[in-house]
């Protein structure tokens, strides 16, 4: 079963194609950074930095509750945030605000 994700395009990526798996044997799709030709883009090994893709995915309300489980070694994760995160996911749910994955 692949699951549908909406995808809207920012004006600042507006010319970028859409995220797609460049090779064969490919474990995700590949994203371009919208960033200025002249003005490009440097990561040093082992840093962080957010990078501007020029999309925005409307992703379900679980997922962030699993990022913020996977993340909570260098990102804390406050109690009441868990509970306020599994309550809205279940509500979502509930209510029909989720979509089928």
């Amino acid at each position: 079963m692949n699951p549908t994700v909406p995808i809207t395009r920012l004006p600042h990526g507006a010319d970028l194609p859409l995220p797609a798996y460049e090779t064969a044997q490919a474990a995700g799709m590949d994203l371009r950074a919208a960033v200025p030709q002249d003005e490009p883009l440097v990561l040093r090994p082992g840093s962080r930095f957010a990078v501007p893709t020029g999309l925005a995915f409307a992703l379900a309300l679980g997922l962030h509750v699993i990022f913020r489980f996977v993340a909570r070694h260098y990102d804390l994760y406050p109690v009441r945030e868990v509970i306020a995160s599994v309550a809205a996911t279940v509500l979502s749910g509930l209510l029909g605000y989720a979509w089928p994955i």
